[in-house]
């Protein structure tokens, strides 16, 4: 290689190297973005969760309950699920604007099946809140198992969700923070 090329390759690793450490750049703040977005989603999940088993409890009280105190226990147990749902929501859609920053092709996929995962779980914690509202009336047992199967299923599927989420984090280890 003649001195004029290792001059001109010089100059081009000149102009090349700032431009790829800029595009860097963008991508490290890109993903230190995404990475904020991921763990105000998992605090909304964690008061979600908090707020589910709480909702669990009182349709429990409510279900063993006479009839004024079951309908009065129906009512704060769907508050709670509306809650939970509601948190869920918001952490489904930090996590769906986490994927569509510049993040890895893995990260982002991963991202997006954690997002419809929690939007599951809320629509599981949505016919759990209609059975709340069977507890403050009078309990129809046709529209009860229906709610029930509809949990079941959406729980389900968010197990689905979560497998496949999770096997691509196993797949890409370098791609994710513990």
């Amino acid at each position: 290689m003649t001195t004029q090329w290792k001059a001109r390759l010089f100059v081009v690793g000149l102009v090349v190297a700032p431009w790829s450490l800029s595009l860097t750049g963008c991508n490290l703040d890109e993903l230190k973005k995404a990475n904020e977005k991921v763990a105000e989603s998992n605090e909304l999940f964690d008061d979600a969760r908090t707020l589910a088993k709480k909702a669990d409890a009182l349709k429990a009280e409510a279900a063993d309950a006479d009839e004024p105190a079951r309908k009065a226990g129906g009512k704060k147990c769907k508050a709670k699920y509306d809650e939970a749902s509601e948190k869920l929501d918001d952490a489904a859609k930090l996590v769906k604007e986490a994927s569509k920053l510049r993040v890895s092709k893995e990260f982002g996929k991963y991202l997006s099946l954690k997002s419809k995962q929690f939007g599951k779980v809320s629509e599981g914690l949505g016919a759990h809140a209609g059975m709340c509202v069977q507890l403050s009336k009078e309990p129809d047992q046709e529209k009860l198992e229906k709610l029930v199967k509809e949990a079941k299923a959406a729980f389900a599927e968010a197990d689905d969700l979560s497998d496949e989420a999770e096997k691509i984090r196993k797949d890409n280890p370098t791609q994710f923070k513990d």
